[in-house]
């Protein structure tokens, strides 16, 4: 006789997609203000902008740090197996670009956010929230 994987593991297979279109209209719902939380210059430089932490004790800079690594490590993780599993395996792939820290990281985006089509994206998003447009230099 066959092994019926559908109905042996139907639980898992229900809590799995149930919990990928959770987390696919959380990821929709918070970009917009995600985005709005940036400034209007965020993509003004190479040079990363300072950001929130970094202005706190050393100690707490470098926890977050190390929790924003753990974290995109394991939604990167997350995201290959999900190509093959049910899920938003690429977008969980990029959530986790945007949280690792990688060499030549910040170049990229900046290229991507000077492409025309993902600059009115990106705007109209931050439009949505009111929130001014950004500003890239050409």
């Amino acid at each position: 006789m066959p092994f019926d994987w559908w109905s042996e593991y139907r639980d898992v297979l229900t809590w799995v997609a149930l919990g990928s279109a959770g987390f696919l209209v959380i990821s929709l719902a918070a970009l917009p203000w995600l985005l709005g939380l940036l400034p209007a210059d965020w993509f003004s430089s190479v040079e990363p902008k300072g950001l929130f932490w970094q202005s706190h004790h050393p100690l707490v800079a470098i926890m977050v740090r190390i929790g924003r690594n753990a974290a995109g490590a394991v939604l990167l993780l997350a995201g290959v197996a999900m190509l093959v599993l049910p899920g938003q395996g690429i977008l969980t792939i990029l959530t986790a670009f945007v949280l690792l820290d990688l060499p030549g990281k910040r170049r990229f985006e900046i290229y991507l956010v000077r492409k025309p089509q993902i600059l009115a994206a990106l705007n109209w998003l931050r439009k949505r929230r009111g929130v001014a447009p950004f500003t890239v230099p050409s």
